[in-house]
């Protein structure tokens, strides 16, 4: 399981265009990124750190714990992205960012018929 600091997190879940998204900065150019659109895709977007490691796919689940946020992939996805099956992301934000990132993540699974882990 690969963990991580986000040293930034910007999230929206609508932006001006209709995407939601959420994008975490680790630092010396890492970072991981989830958007979805549901006009424009059926499933997930998820980019790790470039393009080249980046799948559309709904085999992700991600829950809230304490200060921490854990995404689970299918393994063909960890596979092309190129990260573990599991992630922990340790999140150091306020209660109001905290809302927005859990609004941000709602939008983009609510077209998942599975629920969060």
């Amino acid at each position: 399981m690969k963990k991580y600091k986000a040293i930034t997190i910007d999230a929206s879940p609508s932006n001006e265009e209709g995407l939601a998204f959420v994008y975490f900065d680790f630092g010396n150019f890492n970072y991981l990124t989830l958007c979805f659109s549901s006009e424009e895709q059926d499933d997930i977007y998820i980019e790790n750190s470039e393009q080249t490691q980046s799948e559309y796919s709904n085999d992700i689940d991600y829950k809230f714990e304490d200060d921490k946020l854990i995404f689970k992939f299918d393994e063909a996805v960890a596979r092309k992205i190129n990260t573990d099956k599991s992630i922990v992301i340790h999140l150091n934000e306020n209660q109001q960012q905290i809302e927005i990132l859990k609004e941000s993540l709602n939008a983009i699974f609510e077209h998942k018929t599975v629920s969060t882990i």
